[in-house]
């Protein structure tokens, strides 16, 4: 046992020696055994304090006096480089200094521990992000120290920071693409969509469930997206993709492609979480269908629709109009180019016709030609041809007409005219065009030959010189008179004829020419000579007048037979 041993001399002898002591014995095993314990938990806690992987550290009166060696390596100071100085020298600044000061003392004397967010300054100069918390060693004195914490955050607080730019980042696309997101909780079915998601479908947000979307999904569609949905989070599919139409609350159907992956499976493979978008694609499956009508129409053409290439000119496409004429296969004719169909068009003239095209001096050029089929027939062709540039590529559209059956119409129609002119030339009769005034516009060659006036002299109203003054005004008046009321007339007039050197009698007829909406557009005119049955009338009356007088004599005389004997 540990016994403390105490003694006096309380008396001596006469040589000075002692002759009498006093002393006392105290048993200190139990608080040598205290000591020792104390001394242990000491050692321990100093060892924790020591390789405690925080910064942990004392000060009084804002003094360092201790620190771990944690706390050394955070700030990159040795321990005789921090015990006795200001905690000052760890500070960015003097405002950040007192502003952590004034948060640590009063905070902590009221709470007894409190945490604040900071940025040191390590021995190198960089900078740190740390968390402090401090509690005082007297409450109710602070002034007599503090012991606090630091963890250096800096790191978190970059992922932090990446965490949030990644998230503005990712908000930045999705307000960019505007396309809606969603998060498909599988086992529980809620969904979480974004603003956008709700926007696509013009509804304001609902419930955040699966079934917002599948209840919205076409009847049609329905069958096809579902299995393509189970094939997926099946695993037999590493994506989720389909076009397909939603309905909105006007009870109108929008196109929308819907993408998704399984990001979560449980241990057994069974799908937990789905995450994807949905993009509004109604803008493309409108020029889609727009596409395939001009496509259809292009086919249905009954003219040919040529696309070829402005550098080779060997044909991109040709309709089925332009195959089934030609006689050629769509394989056959992308090997050709329009030089191989066109065998009265060389390189050099070819380039001619479509140099104005490559200079912007016209936008179209429009020319006659002939086709060559597969067989070696030709036949006549009227050709429109545009050239388009598109991502630097030029491209010729060539739209063609067979005129075939045109051709055979302008040709019997020519001869028919020329017949018809002939017969007018053998004839007396006279014709011409007027415009809408009546103001003569195409004399024929009759009117010219019967007046002796040139075309010229014929145009407007320089025709009414070569009528009989007598007949003029009443020709010229009714002329007026059809034009005000668009009427037609008929009237007997005399034409100068300049080879008899005389005036000759005509029946002419004037009728409105008219539009399709019944406007009248001119005035066409047809005189018949009608001389011989003037003179005939003339001479037919000069007899009915003889006759006439002979029977007034004659019947004079047989009322006065006696009238000679009186005389």
């Amino acid at each position: 046992r540990w016994i403390n041993s105490r003694a006096a001399v309380v008396r001596r002898d006469d040589a000075g020696l002692p002759a009498r002591v006093v002393g006392t014995h105290l048993d200190l095993t139990e608080q040598r055994a205290f000591e020792s314990a104390l001394h242990d938990k000491q050692e321990k806690l100093a060892g924790l304090f020591r390789i405690a992987p925080i910064g942990i550290a004392m000060a009084i009166q804002r003094v360092l006096i201790e620190v771990n060696d944690t706390f050394c390596g955070l700030t990159g100071y040795r321990r005789d480089e921090l015990v006795g100085r200001e905690t000052r020298i760890l500070y960015l600044d003097q405002t950040e200094y007192e502003r952590v000061a004034r948060f640590k003392y009063r905070t902590g004397s009221q709470d007894g521990i409190n945490e604040v967010d900071t940025r040191w300054v390590r021995k190198d100069g960089t900078a740190i992000d740390v968390v402090l918390n401090a509690t005082p060693l007297d409450r109710q004195d602070p002034a007599r120290g503090i012991t606090f914490t630091v963890l250096d955050v800096t790191g978190r607080r970059r992922i932090e920071a990446a965490l949030r730019e990644s998230e503005e980042a990712y908000r930045l696309a999705m307000d960019a693409t505007q396309d809606g997101v969603w998060d498909w909780d599988i086992a529980t079915g809620a969904v979480r969509y974004s603003p956008a998601w709700f926007k696509i479908v013009e509804a304001v947000p609902g419930p955040p469930h699966y079934d917002s979307w599948a209840t919205r999904v076409h009847p049609d569609d329905w069958p096809e997206v579902q299995r393509t949905l189970s094939e997926h989070l099946a695993g037999r599919d590493t994506l989720w993709h389909r076009e397909h139409r939603l309905r909105l609350p006007s009870g109108d159907w929008k196109w929308v492609l819907g993408r998704g992956r399984v990001v979560k499976r449980d241990k057994t493979g069974q799908p937990l979480r789905m995450v994807g978008t949905m993009a509004d694609i109604s803008e493309r499956k409108a020029a889609e269908r727009e596409r395939a009508l001009l496509s259809d129409t292009l086919e249905a053409s009954l003219n040919e629709i040529y696309l070829f290439d402005a550098e080779s000119f060997r044909f991109r496409y040709v309709n089925e109009g332009g195959l089934r004429n030609l006689g050629y296969s769509r394989d056959a004719i992308r090997q050709l180019t329009p030089l191989d169909i066109k065998p009265y068009l060389t390189p050099a003239h070819f380039q001619e016709l479509v140099a104005p095209l490559l200079s912007g001096e016209r936008k179209v050029q429009v020319f006659e030609s002939r086709h060559r089929r597969a067989d070696g027939s030709l036949y006549p062709v009227d050709v429109h041809l545009q050239l388009f540039r598109q991502d630097g590529e030029g491209v010729y559209l060539a739209v063609i007409q067979d005129t075939t059956e045109r051709k055979r119409t302008e040709a019997s129609l020519k001869a028919s005219e020329e017949r018809f002119r002939l017969w007018v030339e053998a004839t007396d009769s006279v014709f011409w065009v007027a415009d809408r005034a009546g103001a003569l516009s195409q004399p024929s060659h009759s009117l010219e030959r019967l007046t002796g006036l040139s075309r010229e002299q014929c145009l407007g109203h320089g025709r009414l010189t070569a009528i009989h003054p007598d007949d003029r005004d009443a020709y010229a008046t009714a002329l007026a008179r059809a034009v005000a009321r668009g009427d037609a007339f008929e009237l007997q007039l005399r034409y100068w004829d300049a080879g008899g050197n005389a005036y000759r009698w005509y029946l002419e007829r004037v009728v409105p020419h008219r539009s399709d909406d019944g406007t009248v557009r001119g005035w066409l005119g047809a005189g018949v000579a009608i001389d011989r049955q003037k003179r005939a009338e003339a001479a037919q009356q000069d007899m009915l007048r003889r006759k006439d007088e002979f029977i007034a004599m004659l019947g004079h005389e047989l009322r006065n037979p006696l009238a000679p004997i009186r005389n």
